[in-house]
């Protein structure tokens, strides 16, 4: 794969790297290193900006950052930065093998996505730990699973999952998978 391709793949997929202008500088390596802690489609990569085989095997599978999640999905829906992590990613495959499809309706937020919806100054979407689902399975089933760290329900339905245990931003810092922070939205 030329360094054309890598740019032009990491730019259309939500890792922006700049200009395409053919040369693997600062920019494409932290992309690069972004989309390697993101990809979740075989072995996990070494996060170190550099474009070799394995990596250029996962890119070749965007926009798919595993098995049946896309970078269009996992992305901000404000800036398009699919800026979200691979254990995420991990735990909502070992949900959707539980209870079937996911609809994501957000993932990853910048910023200034996350504070035009009102969202928690240090959310778990900021740090790719967060994913808000459209699923109908209730708390109990999803907590039972022991795969996230938060849950969040409207009415007793999921609405919010995330891995708040691995993030350096956690204000819960007791919740784990086996013992989730857990709240409820209002209406």
């Amino acid at each position: 794969m030329h360094a054309r391709q890598i740019q032009e793949l990491l730019n259309a997929n939500g890792f922006p790297c700049g200009a395409v202008d053919e040369v693997i500088g600062r920019k494409t390596k932290a992309a690069t290193a972004r989309f390697q802690q993101a990809a979740n489609t075989g072995p996990w990569l070494a996060i170190d900006g550099i474009a070799g085989v394995k990596t250029q095997a996962a890119l070749s599978k965007l926009p798919n950052l595993s098995p049946h999640f896309t970078a269009a999905e996992m992305g901000c829906r404000h800036c398009g930065q699919a800026y979200v992590r691979r254990d995420l990613l991990a735990a909502l495959e070992a949900l959707r093998t539980e209870i079937g499809p996911i609809p994501v309706s957000s993932s990853y937020r910048c910023r200034q996505h996350n504070r035009a919806i009102g969202g928690a100054s240090r959310s778990m979407h900021l740090y790719g730990f967060g994913v808000d689902v459209e699923i109908s399975s209730r708390v109990p089933e999803v907590v039972g699973l022991r795969l996230f760290s938060g849950v969040g329900d409207r009415r007793g339905v999921v609405e919010h999952v995330d891995l708040r245990h691995l993030s350096v931003e956690n204000l819960t810092p007791e919740a784990t998978v086996l013992r989730p922070a857990r709240w409820t939205y209002e209406s």
